[in-house]
């Protein structure tokens, strides 16, 4: 008799928990992603909400070289996937980036997974959530 109520209990208090952790580390956590100019290009990269959204198998591949002329120019890769999936009612994307700064000084790798939700609100209009996990790696040459 006892468990159910635990249960009860505990799960509307470890969903507050885990988001007020979410809202903390959002709050004291600041990142910079490159920019590209053509940044509509590449939806996935910009917002894993956007994965599927297209209704059919999808493929961005981005370069950006800024500054060529300079020593230090950034030099930046993109390649992403997504797709949509009548099954889960959203869509599934892989994304990779690649950032050089400087000379290759400050190198930045990302690969990573992002799913999105569709929920249909009527015949005219969704709501489209997303999410996305990465793994990165920083290198800094310090030669």
């Amino acid at each position: 008799m006892l468990k159910p109520t635990f249960v009860k209990i505990v799960k509307p208090l470890l969903a507050v928990q885990i988001g007020l952790i979410t809202l903390i580390m959002s709050n004291i956590s600041w990142a910079q992603d490159p920019t590209f100019t053509q940044f509509y290009a590449n939806p996935t990269y910009l917002n894993p909400a956007l994965a599927g959204s297209s209704g059919c198998p999808r493929v961005s591949l981005n370069y950006r070289n800024e500054w060529p002329q300079l020593t230090g120019n950034y030099v930046t890769y993109a390649a992403a996937y997504d797709s949509y999936f009548k099954n889960i009612s959203g869509g599934v994307g892989l994304v990779a980036m690649h950032d050089v700064q400087g000379q290759g000084t400050l190198q930045t790798s990302m690969i990573g997974a992002s799913y999105s939700y569709y929920l249909k609100v009527n015949r005219k209009f969704r709501l489209m959530f997303g999410t996305q996990a990465a793994y990165y790696q920083k290198y800094l040459d310090w030669s």
